[in-house]
């Protein structure tokens, strides 16, 4: 298992948060607690996307989600979700690992939130067929959205994204 160190000390999530995932590590409610207003956050999984208004939030997360979503029309889908509930110009954030098909990973990662809060997440994804790269999903993201910023390090990529035709 190979062990990676991410440092979030200085990522600040504003506004009115969508965290789309399929396991809460309480890394994007920590994110979202430091700013000084309400906390608003809302979590969705597969389940009870229809529920959500559009125009609503301000961010929509995913943080290393997309191994579970195995197919590309099932990441357009995500996106196109996303890109509905996004206010005019809101911003998608995704964290995740850089997968290509015919790999796989097992990964120990340390989430770094501040000096006392370190959170460890294990990540295997044994999906050959799962296609995970970063160009992959910049290529999918793009219909969408704009990418804003863009880090890679160390097999893990961050992109933050605005949302287009607004």
């Amino acid at each position: 298992m190979k062990e990676k160190i991410l440092d979030l000390h200085e990522m600040k999530l504003e506004g009115s948060v969508l965290d789309i995932g399929y396991k809460d590590y309480g890394i994007v409610y920590n994110l979202c607690k430091r700013d000084d207003g309400a906390l608003d956050i809302d979590y969705v999984y597969s389940e009870g996307k229809e529920v959500l208004d559009r125009d609503k939030y301000d961010r929509c997360v995913l943080f290393f989600s997309l191994k579970n979503i195995w197919t590309n029309s099932e990441k357009e889908k995500v996106f196109q979700f996303a890109w509905e509930v996004l206010k005019e110009n809101g911003e998608i954030y995704i964290w995740d690992v850089d997968k290509g098909v015919k790999k796989t990973f097992n990964y120990k990662i340390k989430v770094v939130i501040s000096e006392n809060n370190i959170r460890i997440m294990n990540l295997i994804d044994i999906n050959p067929f799962n296609d995970n790269s970063k160009e992959n999903i910049i290529k999918l993201l793009t219909l969408k959205f704009d990418i804003i910023d863009f880090d890679y390090n160390d097999e893990v990529f961050f992109i933050r994204a605005k949302k287009k035709g607004c």
